[in-house]
């Protein structure tokens, strides 16, 4: 039974597209512990965008100072 060139092609595609996922991730691994740094609640994918839509400011930076002034210097 012979596999067609074009399957073959895309499932070798695929797995070159995973193993160059898994190296990235590899490389891009943090040497700290990120969930230590302090920092208002995040939604994933949206962070806190949700958050600064509802200030009532239109000066989003201010917000950032708040942040700021309540968790410290380094703020995720």
């Amino acid at each position: 039974m012979e596999v067609p060139a074009f399957r073959l092609l895309v499932a070798a595609a695929l797995l070159l597209a995973f193993v160059a996922g898994l190296v990235n991730r590899w490389r891009r691994r943090s040497k700290y512990d990120l969930h230590r740094i302090p920092g208002p609640p995040a939604y994933p994918l949206v962070g806190n965008m949700p958050q600064m839509l509802q200030w009532e400011k239109p000066q989003m930076h201010l917000m950032l100072l708040e942040w700021v002034k309540k968790y410290g210097k380094i703020v995720k």
